[in-house]
């Protein structure tokens, strides 16, 4: 035999080597694997289309998972599934939007006489983040939190599994704004964090961070910038070693620094419900209800009917609202919109639609080129002097421009302390309004 048969014969083998390789990697044969198949598809799919520096169609790639998990699930027969593959074969049945089974998966494996407690622990894990599926209901949380009180109720060799359970439904709360929920569960997950060992003090170090950023709002809304401040430096001194850590808290404690401080300016190239030479608003002179919003924000239209109502009872009393958003591409399914499109959109939506009749900023962004030359972020001067992290974020003004408080996300009980401070400040005179 040659040595140009010897190359060929490997050559051969290698490529029959890499096509068996690749052929069961493309054939899962299990629950988990199959699992695991269904997520990367989402995540390479959404990766692919930002390296190609496409907006990703999230609708088309969503439901090519969904057909992809139901092909890998029909594949299964929950009865004859061994009990350690059930969890995954849950999770699965959830990916393929047929949550009947998955429940039934879950009820098979909770049923199972002689599981071990960390079998358990990881079933009512599970169980409570498939409550939460896929984006979470109130329903679902209260759902959750029955498998979260059964799951503490084990000994703490399972700490890292209620940790994830009391983080995936403190999340839930932190989107839906329940101030009370996330006191209730973040706090817990602060105390789960002093049972773990060193090894996995450093995995959870990260979600630590993300308990004091959503503990300092709830003391934040109440008016008591001083003590969500004290909330992020404890968090800044106990987890400096954390990823991030001093980033972040650093970024979040920026806006409650603004209370007591003259609120910048609002200016923008477009402005809704305006006088056509507007520009820039100066915030002296009288109360101020700024909301800083998107059109695409859930919980920023869910407070749009309070700041209606607020327009309406106190703008006679000298009450000013405003709204600051920007122009971001799209909206709704309509993408790669030009300015002026988008903008219709806009006053469509917020005074048709939502028949909002104060002045709205409407901010073109502008692209902002870093220093190696290839990165781009976009810049709002608005968002930038007010410290902006998500919608809404609602600032309060008073007479001499000064910033009262600084109001994040949309609990129903925030119309309440809103009225109360708007009042309050509404009765000051200019020489006593400040803080």
């Amino acid at each position: 035999m040659n040595k140009l048969t010897i190359i060929l014969g490997l050559m051969l083998l290698a490529a029959f080597q890499s096509l068996s390789q690749t052929q069961t990697h493309q054939q899962p044969s299990t629950p988990a694997e199959c699992l695991k198949a269904v997520q990367d598809y989402q995540q390479q799919q959404m990766k692919a289309a930002l390296a190609a520096g496409q907006r990703p169609d999230r609708e088309a790639i969503q439901t090519k998972k969904v057909a992809m998990a139901k092909e890998y699930a029909a594949r299964f027969l929950m009865a004859s599934v061994a009990v350690k593959d059930l969890n995954a074969l849950a999770q699965l049945y959830v990916e393929a939007n047929q949550p009947e089974l998955a429940w039934a998966a879950i009820s098979r494996h909770l049923e199972t006489p002689g599981i071990s407690e960390a079998e358990h622990a990881a079933t009512l894990e599970i169980a409570a983040g498939i409550a939460l599926s896929p984006s979470g209901t109130q329903e679902g949380a209260a759902k959750a939190e029955t498998y979260i009180v059964q799951l503490d109720a084990l000994s703490d060799a399972v700490t890292m599994n209620k940790f994830n359970a009391h983080a995936r439904i403190g999340d839930y709360y932190r989107y839906a704004d329940m101030d009370e929920k996330i006191l209730e569960h973040e706090n817990k997950i602060l105390a789960l964090a002093k049972k773990v060992g060193p090894d996995e003090r450093k995995i959870v170090g990260e979600r630590l961070v993300e308990s004091y950023i959503n503990l300092a709002p709830v003391y934040g809304n109440r008016g008591e910038a001083d003590q969500a401040l004290a909330i992020l430096r404890k968090g800044l001194a106990e987890l400096a070693e954390a990823p991030n850590a001093k980033e972040r808290i650093n970024e979040a404690m920026q806006s409650y620094l603004l209370v007591g401080q003259p609120a910048a300016p609002i200016e923008a190239e477009y402005w809704i419900n305006a006088e056509p030479e507007t520009k820039r608003i100066d915030l002296r002179g009288q109360v101020t209800l700024l909301q800083f919003t998107a059109h695409w924000c859930g919980p920023c239209r869910k407070s749009y009917p309070a700041m209606l109502g607020f327009h309406e009872r106190y703008a006679k009393d000298g009450l000013r609202v405003m709204f600051a958003t920007k122009l971001y591409g799209f909206f709704e399914k309509q993408s790669g919109l030009k300015p002026e499109e988008e903008l219709a959109a806009n006053k469509k939506y917020y005074v048709e639609h939502h028949h909002l009749p104060f002045r709205i900023a409407v901010k073109q962004w502008k692209r902002d080129v870093t220093s190696d030359g290839k990165q781009e972020s976009f810049l709002d001067v608005n968002e930038a002097r007010y410290f902006i992290g998500g919608y809404p974020t609602i600032v309060v003004i008073d007479k001499q421009g000064i910033i009262r408080l600084m109001m994040y996300g949309w609990d129903l009980a925030n119309e309440s302390k809103l009225a109360r401070l708007i009042e309050k400040l509404l009765a000051e005179s200019v020489a006593n309004s400040k803080h």
